[in-house]
């Protein structure tokens, strides 16, 4: 069967609305995340990885989620911070330190399979060709890998 052009524009237009209605959903399922969090006064430690990590610090970061570790790497300074139940939250850490919201990466890290995922609401960003939630640069991707590796990896 053959499809024209314009039916096959169509679809790519439908799926890239699907996608981005995914986005707004989980974004705001995030925020009233982030509203309940509030309302309840948790408390949580985000700390600022600028050296290899010690294991009591990776012990400090896993207490929001247990098995991973919500991460914003900063890919210019080589830097990270860790432990918030939100990415948001990491990178509002480091703009605080210094850190340039363009540098910025968000990520999940698992500590016991030493593995990345390159995931996170803080990634959408259309003005640096990224649409998602998910890395799609393979360089920024390598550059994350690099620094969380060297920071927090084979513990």
């Amino acid at each position: 069967m053959k499809i024209n052009k314009r039916v096959c524009n169509l679809i790519k237009k439908l799926l890239l609305n699907c996608k981005l209605i995914f986005s707004s959903i989980s974004i705001i399922f995030h925020i009233i995340l982030l509203q309940i969090k509030i309302g309840l006064g948790h408390n949580q430690l985000i700390l600022i990885i600028r050296e290899r990590a010690t294991k009591e610090q990776l012990e400090e970061m896993l207490q929001a989620w247990g098995v991973f570790i919500k991460i914003v790497v900063d890919i210019e300074r080589k830097i990270l911070a860790g432990g918030a139940e939100l990415h948001y939250e990491c990178e509002q850490e480091l703009l605080k330190d210094g850190s340039q919201q363009k540098y910025l990466w968000g990520a999940d890290w698992c500590p016991y399979t030493q593995e990345i995922v390159f995931e996170s609401i803080i990634n959408i960003r259309p003005s640096q060709n990224n649409r998602t939630m998910i890395v799609e640069s393979l360089i920024i991707r390598e550059k994350i890998t690099a620094i969380t590796e060297q920071m927090l990896g084979e513990f």
